[in-house]
């Protein structure tokens, strides 16, 4: 994987460096900080410095929880390809998007060719409201990058990546390193120096 050159590590700084914003979900306020236009953006950048991602081709944004709908259209308008699902249907969507057979597909879709087909590897945003337990299991089971707009569930281990706001109101990566290994993933130094590090 090429490094950034200095100017693209400037640039990626800056893009750091954008305003946050809190936003809402139905009549609640949920702890997501950044707003969804600059998390688009940021994500882009964070699974560019994937280098298990590297040569994986188009990605996909698998996003679950409340207010997946809205979360996925705003990223789709934002340059990623993300699409808003609910658990029951990830362990299939996993087997789709070119991870593993997941152990819950049944032989009848095996048959059918569901398999590693040609569209990338997957990743998984979290939203409050999904199953925390199955989905945990799901992304430890196919090596899927987990993500989240709650920079709580990446202090907490619940995933990977999270993205909060400093003290200044910018937007900050938080990277779970243990969660990121049991999923697999490895960052390069470039954004492990722009990042908060969870152990």
């Amino acid at each position: 994987m090429n490094l950034p050159s200095p100017a693209q590590r400037l640039h990626l700084a800056r893009s750091f460096a954008a305003a946050g914003f809190a936003v809402a979900f139905g009549a609640s306020a949920v702890p997501v900080q950044v707003p969804l236009a600059t998390q688009a953006m940021l994500i882009g950048k964070i699974l560019s410095y994937d280098r298990s991602l590297a040569g994986k081709g188009k990605l996909r944004v698998l996003v679950l929880g409340e207010g997946a709908e809205s979360v996925a259209e705003a990223f789709n308008a934002g340059g990623l390809q993300a699409e808003a699902i609910n658990t029951t249907a990830l362990g299939r969507k996993l087997v789709e998007h070119g991870i593993v057979y997941a152990d819950d597909v049944q032989r009848d879709d095996r048959a059918a060719g569901i398999g590693r087909m040609d569209v990338g590897a997957s990743v998984v945003y979290w939203l409050p409201g999904a199953d925390k337990g199955r989905i945990k299991a799901l992304c430890e089971q196919h090596k899927v990058l987990s993500l989240s707009g709650v920079s709580a569930m990446a202090d907490d281990g619940t995933v990977s990546v999270g993205l909060g706001t400093r003290p200044d109101g910018a937007p900050q990566i938080i990277i779970n390193l243990q969660r990121s290994k049991v999923e697999a993933h490895e960052f390069s130094t470039d954004l492990l120096r722009l990042a908060r590090i969870v152990q």
